[in-house]
């Protein structure tokens, strides 16, 4: 087995958006830099109004570490997660 620490220094992922609908209701593609981080706590989110095409593990999961905790908060609720506020998104 081997083992490696993870930075909690935020880092940028690159995600390109392939198919985004455009406010003139044009589908586009659209070149994005998400910035995340890892922390030690849990703090507070809201996660609104997205439109989630063909994610195969779940839209909007929690995770520990690789593994999903938990479902897919874009069909169930985050009831169980108080300081997170998920609602109005759709998962196809």
């Amino acid at each position: 087995q081997d083992y490696s620490f993870l930075s909690l220094d935020p880092m940028q992922i690159e995600i390109p958006l392939r198919g985004a609908l455009s406010a003139e209701n044009i589908r586009v593609n659209v070149p994005s830099v998400f910035t995340v981080a890892v922390g030690t706590g849990a703090g507070t989110a809201l996660v609104t109004d997205n439109l989630i095409d063909g994610a195969r593990d779940g839209a909007i999961r929690a995770m520990k570490g690789p593994a999903p905790l938990g479902p897919d908060l874009a069909l169930e609720s985050a009831e169980p997660f108080r300081n997170l506020a998920v609602y109005a998104n759709v998962a196809r």
